[in-house]
């Protein structure tokens, strides 16, 4: 079985802090171990999308960038947007550029595992379903939207067992 895993990380992030607190982070590293182990026997491919703040990021490599990709992810990075005159930046996310890469790479995978709880996808899992593609979500529980209930093969809820725990 081929599958492709695609981690809406702003979402992650933000459905995070929602399901577990304020400070609660997730650990990208405990997150491939499970997705490792739920496609153990599968050739798989995890992307994640970040948006990065470009004030800043160095010239040097972003560090959580280069962290990820240690972990074994494939990573796509897009900057946060200013307009002229506004003092917060644009709203910048990956949701029409997870779909493109799902729709684009849809003959490369069997399944295609969406780690996010945002519901923009739910007609991107229809469409995958109509072309005979399993689909899986993984979000935390409660805070991923119902609208993905229904489009998705598998529902698997992400709890404290991905969550960053400190050396402290």
């Amino acid at each position: 079985m081929r599958v492709f895993v695609a981690i809406d990380v702003s979402n992650l992030f933000k459905t995070c802090q929602l399901a577990h607190g304020g400070e609660a982070r997730v650990d990208f590293e405990l997150l491939y171990r499970k997705l490792s182990s739920l496609y153990e026997n599968s050739e798989f491919t995890a992307c994640a999308y970040t948006v990065t703040n470009p004030l800043l990021h160095k010239k040097s490599q972003n560090p959580f960038v280069v962290v990820l990709k240690a972990f074994g992810y494939q990573v796509k990075e897009r900057f946060l947007r200013w307009e002229k005159g506004l003092v917060k930046p644009m709203r910048s996310d990956w949701d029409v550029g997870i779909t493109i890469d799902a729709v684009h790479l849809q003959d490369t995978y069997d399944t295609f595992v969406l780690v996010s709880g945002d519901g923009d996808f739910s007609m991107l899992l229809s469409h995958l379903r109509i072309q005979h593609k399993k689909t899986v979500v993984l979000a935390f529980e409660g805070s991923a939207a119902r609208s993905l209930y229904a489009n998705a093969d598998e529902l698997v809820w992400l709890d404290k067992d991905i969550l960053f725990r400190s050396a402290s």
